[in-house]
């Protein structure tokens, strides 16, 4: 696994999350798109 801030890109529109991280954290607001691998924190 790489981890590259997408602020860090010039256009990082063609790259979506793969996985959500500490859920258990998340805001009410935070929209997780469905069939992405979400965990309560960090996996394993």
């Amino acid at each position: 696994m790489v981890a590259v801030k997408a602020g860090t890109l010039d256009d990082p529109a063609p790259f979506a999350p793969g996985i959500s991280l500490w859920n258990s954290t998340r805001l009410p607001w935070v929209e997780v798109a469905e069939g992405i691998a979400c965990f309560e924190r960090n996996p394993g």
